[in-house]
């Protein structure tokens, strides 16, 4: 009789292995918690035990949750309660585990006092003994799998302890299952949300270049509906021009990615592309390709988001053109025009700065300011410099020495501009060495009046004088 119940167990055994393995072979992962809560139930029939359950650790294996239970008739359910429990706070039931080891407690009772937060717990839930495993998930400790007897002191035997390693690998391994198509779910959810509210247009495209999906954005680009957009060619969507460059583009990525080089999961390439509206009118748009691969790391998608650059691109025209507008004022103005750095570097001068000056454009963008002030002034430079920043713009007289070593009187109104985002000095030089010498004549003939006006004044009083003396 021993021997027959010993072969009984055994097949009884081989059975609830293969009975839960075959289960969670064809699960699907929407399946797979009914599928553990009813593998739970069958292990602790079979092993005569209270209570059958799972805990999951947190990634970073700080926290964990009582995930499923089952419990026997009139045995206290304790999962709703079991949530975000801090690992360290149960070293005796964790320690073990987080090793890889399993933990069989034949007593809860003889828990010393250094297992107190253990033993509080096991005794609120009426535990005499327990049985816990840890289930492994690709070399990863991803939880453990217990059993409760609250109904009398026991301990497992080896092979109750390996069915538990069984079927916790096997729980994992459909937990993980399920995660990563939770976690595809959602990202699909939310690309597709974000896809089908993007003002850009987001689309997919297979291997032959035709459209697998085209976001609801194409409406307004193009005017086509998704539907027309979707049976379109790529030389229905782009104008000649831009539909072989985008061909040239794809044949030469596949034909990377046929040969030994391949790609990188990050790459992207942008394009600027004209693409045709219903109304027959064209559309300039900036085009983001980049590369989906499948789990064979195999490419098997190109996907790309389509942004209308017209503003952009009439913009940019704009400022060329005020561009070229602004160059010839600058070159054509009668005024010198200089921009140099903080430091005073030139960086660049109109024709009328270095010809009056004698220099090539060459040889006075190697300069400084200080090289063309005359030394009474080229040590104001970093003083007025100082006042500058702080006023933002100034004017002020110096003088500029020219290549053939003569003098020039100017004056200069300085700012500071910002060019391209960096703080430049803007200065306007005037020459203004007529209006110096016109002002020192002035000053002479006001003097020289000065000096006849006072010579008059003494010869009237000399007069004056004089006729007083002859009257005495």
């Amino acid at each position: 009789k021993h021997a027959e119940a010993a072969l009984k167990y055994r097949v009884d055994f081989e059975g609830l292995v293969m009975n839960i393995s075959t289960r969670f072979i064809n699960t699907k992962p929407d399946e797979v918690d009914a599928q553990i809560d009813a593998a739970l139930e069958d292990i602790a029939m079979f092993t005569g035990d209270d209570r059958c359950y799972v805990f999951l650790f947190s990634e970073d294996k700080t926290m964990m949750d009582n995930t499923h239970e089952w419990c026997a008739e009139g045995i206290d359910s304790h999962i709703g309660h079991l949530k975000d429990l801090i690992v360290e706070n149960y070293p005796l039931s964790t320690g073990a585990i987080l090793r890889g080891e399993a933990l069989q407690i034949p007593r809860v009772s003889e828990l010393g006092p250094e297992e107190s937060n253990d033993r509080g717990e096991f005794e609120e839930e009426g535990i005499q003994s327990l049985l816990n495993v840890p289930m492994v998930c690709a070399g990863d400790i991803v939880g453990f799998i217990g059993l409760d007897s609250v109904h009398r002191q026991r301990s497992w035997p080896g092979d109750v302890v390996d069915l538990l390693r069984i079927a916790g690998e096997i729980f994992a391994g459909g937990i993980d299952r399920k995660r990563a198509n939770e976690a595809i779910r959602s990202s699909e959810e939310r690309y597709r949300l974000i896809a089908d509210n993007a003002r850009d247009v987001i689309w997919v495209m297979d291997l032959d270049l035709n459209y697998v999906y085209v976001s609801p954005s194409v409406a307004e680009l193009r005017g086509f509906t998704v539907e027309e957009a979707m049976r379109q060619r790529l030389d229905q969507v782009l104008t000649p021009e831009s539909y072989e460059k985008a061909i040239a583009l794809f044949t030469e990525e596949m034909r990377i990615e046929e040969g030994m080089q391949g790609h990188d999961r990050d790459w992207t390439r942008t394009l600027e592309l004209e693409l045709k509206r219903k109304d027959g009118s064209t559309v300039w748009t900036e085009v983001t390709v980049s590369l989906l691969f499948d789990q064979q790391d195999t490419l098997y998608r190109f996907m790309g988001i389509t942004r209308d650059i017209t503003e952009r691109r009439l913009a940019e025209a704009a400022m060329r053109e005020s561009e070229q507008r602004y160059r010839q004022l600058f070159e054509k103005a009668g005024d010198a025009i200089f921009v140099h750095d903080l430091e005073g570097h030139f960086i660049d001068a109109n024709r009328a700065a270095y010809e009056r000056l004698g220099y090539t454009k060459d040889e006075l963008l190697s300069m400084t300011v200080m090289d063309l002030d005359t030394p009474e002034y080229a040590h104001l430079v970093p003083e007025r410099v100082r006042t500058l920043k702080e006023q933002g713009l100034t004017v002020f007289e110096s003088v500029h020495k020219k290549k053939d070593g003569t003098h020039v009187s100017v004056e200069i109104t300085v700012q500071i501009a910002s060019v391209g985002g960096v703080p430049r000095i803007l200065s306007i030089v005037r020459d203004v060495t007529e209006r110096k010498q016109m002002e020192e004549q002035k000053r002479i003939y006001e003097a020289s009046l000065l000096h006849s006006q006072k010579m008059e004044a003494i010869g009237t009083l000399a007069g004056g004088i004089a006729h007083d003396f002859n009257n005495i």
